[in-house]
């Protein structure tokens, strides 16, 4: 049979598929909505030790704080307009929740405000226990609507020094895996941590023993924690493969989102 030559125009096709697409997701929202849905409560520790500059911005230094703050900023126009982020802040061995998981696109702005507002003068304690901070934040993901995954980013540096040398198994057994991912952010080589006033005035650096303390990543601390905790683990570099691992598929939530 000869074709009509008005329906030979790839522009056609091309409508026609574009409206038979549009078509099954209005008859499928479940499916439409679900293929991209991921839910996080980003958590940021908040200890001094993350005041130390070994990261590189621009050609120059830069403290781990401002790049975790960028790395979420920029998670906030990487994710899909239906999935949800949250924030709290990690010090001591307790999260503090600021901002239950919200729409991205939706509350971007609000995102943003609190992510700009995270800083070292949020801490409430000097000491940091990890292990007990993440035990502790998994169990409050429950009471979280959507159950999401947790996004816990720490130096891994500890006040005072490895609380514990070895890493207690859970008397339940193996947690569940892909309940999230722990992030290393610094470098391992370590840097002097900077002393600030309660105006933000820097007055020096951090001693032990006599000589400036030189913060560290501790990296096979933390492999060993999310191991434990049923976690991933990523060290934080350029933030490209963070957000790449954040906006796979690894994580997606089955939950439609509320808010």
């Amino acid at each position: 049979m000869k074709v009509p030559e008005g329906l030979r125009d790839p522009v056609l096709w091309l409508l026609l598929a574009g409206v038979a697409s549009l078509a099954a997701a209005i008859w499928n929202p479940v499916a439409s909505w679900r293929s991209g849905v991921r839910d996080y409560l980003a958590v940021v520790d908040v200890t001094q030790s993350m005041n130390a500059r070994d990261y590189l911005h621009q050609g120059r230094p830069r403290d781990r704080l401002s790049q975790v703050r960028t790395l979420l900023s920029d998670l906030t126009e990487a994710l899909p307009c239906r999935s949800r982020l949250g924030l709290g802040v990690f010090a001591g061995w307790q999260t503090e929740v600021l901002l239950e998981p919200v729409t991205v696109c939706r509350h971007r702005s609000e995102l943003k405000g609190v992510i700009e507002r995270l800083h070292w003068q949020m801490g409430w304690v000097p000491q940091s226990n990890v292990l007990r901070g993440i035990d502790a934040t998994l169990e409050g993901l429950s009471s979280l609507s959507g159950s999401p995954a947790l996004v816990f980013f720490t130096d891994g540096d500890e006040a005072p020094p490895r609380w514990q040398e070895d890493i207690p198994p859970l008397e339940e057994g193996p947690r569940e895996r892909n309940r999230g991912v722990l992030v290393g952010v610094g470098s391992r080589e370590g840097s002097p941590v900077p002393q600030f006033d309660q105006q933000g005035k820097q007055t020096g650096f951090f001693t032990s023993d006599g000589e400036r303390y030189r913060s560290a990543l501790d990296q096979e601390h933390l492999r060993r924690i999310a191991e434990r905790s049923g976690l991933d683990y990523r060290r934080l570099a350029d933030g490209e493969g963070t957000i790449s691992l954040l906006t796979s598929g690894r994580y997606l939530r089955t939950g439609r989102p509320e808010n």
